[in-house]
């Protein structure tokens, strides 16, 4: 990718709404950053490239470190570490 970051929305309202015991009815995305440091697999454990994911597939994301997600917009931006397309 040559040092250019590439972002997926994915949703995270499960993260978001955890531990909450009147979940709203209310989607939260995540921006996910994806830059040159970040692995992408396939659903074999394959590595690819980031332009190999596909639409509406069900992914598995590795952050660098811990993260707090939460409602607040900022707290939703995170860096991938590694990124794994998974088999439904």
């Amino acid at each position: 990718m040559e040092n250019k970051k590439v972002h997926l929305v994915v949703d995270c309202s499960d993260e978001v709404n955890k531990g909450e015991n009147n979940a709203k009815d209310i989607g939260y995305g995540c921006k996910v950053v994806v830059t040159d440091k970040t692995a992408v697999f396939n659903e074999n454990g394959e590595k690819i490239n980031s332009e190999q994911l596909q639409k509406g597939v069900k992914l598995k994301i590795v952050l660098f470190g811990p993260s707090k997600i939460s409602k607040d917009v900022e707290s939703r931006e995170i860096e991938a570490k590694e990124i794994h397309m998974l088999i439904d």
